[in-house]
Parts: structure tokens; C-alpha cells; sequence
């Protein structure tokens, strides 16, 4: 799920890449899963930084450094 997140991202296509971030953060939080947790939210950071929603882009960077 996250590599295919990852591969919209690179087609710029951050709208869908965040729809699979949000499956892979699904995964990563059922199986307890603390590297998953932190790189699907670090990615949907950037995939917001990308979309220029700034706010969106720092909740998650903090929540990525709490897990």
C-alpha cells in the first residue's frame, strides 16, 4: 500500500498517494507497527507539502515524531 502511495506521489498525483498513505496508516496502526506509523505519516507530510497545505503538512510531521 505505501509503494503505491509512493509511486503517485512521483506522478504527482498526491491525492491519490494520500488515500494509500491513509490504508497503509490503517495497517501500520492495527499491527502496532512503530517504523510504518512514522514513515506513512512523514509521507503524508510531504504529500501535503506538496499540495501547499502547510498546516495539514506540520499536524502530521508532529505526529510522526510522537510515534
Amino acid at each position: 500500500m505505501g509503494n503505491l502511495g509512493v509511486a503517485f506521489a512521483k506522478l504527482k498525483d498526491f491525492h491519490e498517494a494520500i488515500k494509500y498513505y491513509h490504508k497503509t496508516q490503517e495497517i501500520s496502526n492495527e499491527m502496532n507497527d512503530k517504523r510504518g506509523k512514522g514513515d506513512v505519516l512523514g509521507n503524508l507530510a510531504a504529500a501535503y507539502v506538496a499540495l501547499e497545505e502547510p498546516t495539514k503538512a506540520i499536524d502530521y510531521s508532529k505526529l510522526a515524531l510522537k510515534n
